[in-house]
């Protein structure tokens, strides 16, 4: 049964760099689907629209302020085409989204998800100390534990009305979150998927590696998942602080490897091209996926574009600096993902010397290797997305 429309249930802003990610011009392009997106942000998340800056699509997309108006277009779309694939990206999180949920159960519709983050995921370690901090945590910041009991409240009612898709799109051997009566689809993160698009148009061997590309977060310039969670970035680190310390770090590097640190903007920023607090370095525009090719190496916190230095066989560089070096879930959550890259964190306040950099810069052909099937793909015919998705009930 060849997919003749799929439509992106989307929680969130629908950008350009979401319409790249998920392939959608291919399967538009090759596969003759017709693309829907119902933006439901002002729906769910409203609080967390001011995180989203980057700039968004103008064709195939709906934007819904209530959930009257997205049941009636929804119910319209399912009563054109009962066989509508649906990417799900909407998660039980509080009562508009377990109505939106439900309203998928009703119609029982072909829905999927992806059941793998695509990256090595960890939380702390769950021991009495741990317990400890977060209490005592939650007592000095009250609101975010507001977040934490309607979030897991809703994860249980998600559970008791069984409302996880029909389709568990699966990754890799790692952190696997499809239920029982899921059915499991192989796929490759987006992405590792996006890269083997890239890989058939362009012949990688005669690419020149000549610059070294930082891999940034939105904070602590621009809001983040804080907006969610209520919690303040100054809590993780500052502009005062971060920017001065980062900038030194990249002098550093561009004077022992003679070449240019570029800025790989994360999805949810809006630079100027040359900014100051960068030490007016450039702000590429290009997309992570072709701008990696010509990399020496990347460095980053933990973002999740280092996966791009496995696939292209580059070094990667993890950093944090004092203020980060405070806050034990991400040092925790960063420790746990430099393992699996085989490299050992930065801290880009401490003194170090060109010889610790070095280390980090000689690849572990081993860690990488299990990284790719761990967590970048569980295909073995290397099959993009976009071919899986065309026509999912056939796949094998």
């Amino acid at each position: 049964m060849k997919t003749k429309n799929i439509l992106f249930l989307h929680p969130y802003k629908f950008r350009k760099f979401d319409w790249h990610r998920f392939e959608c011009e291919l399967l538009e392009r090759k596969y003759n689907i017709k693309i829907h997106i119902h933006e439901l942000i002002d729906v769910i998340y409203p609080h967390f629209k001011k995180a989203w800056s980057s700039e968004t699509i103008d064709k195939n997309i709906k934007i819904f302020k209530d959930i009257k108006s997205w049941r009636i277009a929804f119910s319209e779309l399912v009563k054109k085409d009962p066989n509508i694939l649906i990417m799900n990206h909407v998660k039980p999180i509080n009562i508009k989204s377990l109505i939106i949920l439900l309203e998928l159960k009703k119609f029982e519709v072909r829905d999927y998800f992806f059941a793998s983050p695509g990256f090595p995921d960890s939380n702390l370690p769950f021991n009495f100390k741990n317990i400890i901090k977060k209490i005592f945590w939650f007592l000095i910041n009250p609101k975010p534990f507001g977040f934490f009991i309607r979030d897991n409240v809703f994860k249980i009612l998600g559970k008791m009305f069984i409302l996880n898709p029909k389709f568990a799109l699966k990754t890799g051997t790692e952190n696997f979150l499809g239920k029982k009566n899921s059915i499991i689809i192989r796929a490759s993160s987006h992405d590792f998927s996006n890269f083997l698009i890239i890989k058939k148009e362009k012949n990688l061997k005669n690419i020149e590696r000549k610059n070294i590309l930082f891999l940034e977060k939105p904070g602590p310039m621009f809001p983040s998942d804080n907006l969610i969670t209520k919690k303040k970035m100054s809590d993780f680190f500052t502009v005062e602080k971060w920017y001065p310390s980062i900038c030194k770090f990249f002098d550093l590097l561009e004077k022992y490897f003679s070449t240019e640190v570029k800025i790989a903007p994360h999805p949810k920023t809006n630079h100027v091209r040359f900014p100051k607090y960068y030490g007016k370095r450039e702000v590429i525009s290009q997309r992570l996926a072709h701008a990696s090719l010509y990399a020496k190496f990347l460095v980053s916190i933990d973002s999740t574009g280092l996966s791009y230095s496995v696939m292209n066989k580059i070094p990667a560089i993890m950093v944090y600096s004092d203020e980060l070096k405070k806050n034990d879930t991400l040092r925790s959550r960063q420790k746990f993902y430099a393992d699996k890259l085989g490299v050992t964190p930065i801290n880009i306040d401490d003194k170090f010397s060109l010889e610790q950099i070095q280390k980090n810069l000689i690849i572990n052909e081993k860690k990488y290797n299990e990284y790719t099937k761990k967590y970048l793909t569980s295909r073995e015919d290397f099959m993009s997305n976009y071919d899986v998705l065309s026509d999912i009930d056939n796949n094998k």
